[in-house]
């Protein structure tokens, strides 16, 4: 998983603290639905070493923090690294997933991994189209993000067009897909339950306006 830090737009809105914060505690909804799934190792990437301490400072045990090589911070580029550094420690299936996804049931991740018993790539679009989802069973298919691409069609087609057996999951709302707190604020309460700590977190860290 990637622990993708908060938007420049949400930053510059509530302050660094506040939107890091907001960041972590999304990472953190999103571990819980994961984490009880069957067989699955659950690892964590960061860009930077303050971002790391940040998010190994709250992680559940068990769960490993990754830090990504300097100069590689791009989604592709960070989803590229965390899929070969996996594949190279002896893992035969491996799924690369954005840490601001808001909406994504564990159902989704079972079947991402389940489908590669027969197809080489699963891939899931956000709402905006980018990537937020990719699952492999070969090493070789890493080299679809080598040149950046963030399509998710485009890299659909692009699996097709190489000759590996492409599927795809439904799209999911990214927490950077919305504009800005009020936005995600109102995610939040369609409900709430789904997403407690960032629920949570909204109500302390960034109260609605009196």
């Amino acid at each position: 998983m990637l622990a993708t830090p908060a938007t420049a737009a949400l930053t510059s809105e509530i302050g660094r603290e506040a939107a890091a914060s907001i960041a972590v505690y999304a990472l953190l909804d999103l571990l819980a639905i994961l984490v009880p799934l069957d067989g699955v190792n659950i690892a964590v990437v960061c860009i930077d070493p303050e971002h790391a301490e940040l998010v190994a400072g709250v992680l559940p045990a068990g769960i490993d923090v990754l830090l990504a090589p300097s100069g590689g911070q791009e989604l592709p580029s960070l989803m590229q690294w965390a899929l070969t550094t996996h594949f190279e420690r002896g893992f035969d299936r491996v799924l690369a997933l954005v840490g601001d996804v808001v909406d994504i049931p564990a159902r989704t991740v079972a079947t991402a991994l389940g489908a590669l018993e027969s197809a080489d790539v699963v891939i899931g679009p956000s709402q905006n189209g980018d990537l937020y989802l990719i699952s492999l069973r070969s090493p070789a298919a890493v080299e679809l993000l080598d040149d950046g691409e963030q399509s998710a069609a485009v890299l659909f087609e692009r699996a097709k067009a190489r000759g590996l057996t492409a599927r795809r999951v439904e799209p999911r709302r990214r927490m950077a897909d919305l504009a800005g707190i009020e936005a995600i604020r109102e995610m939040v309460a369609t409900d709430p339950a789904a997403l407690p700590r960032l629920s949570s977190a909204l109500r302390q860290i960034a109260p609605p306006a009196e």
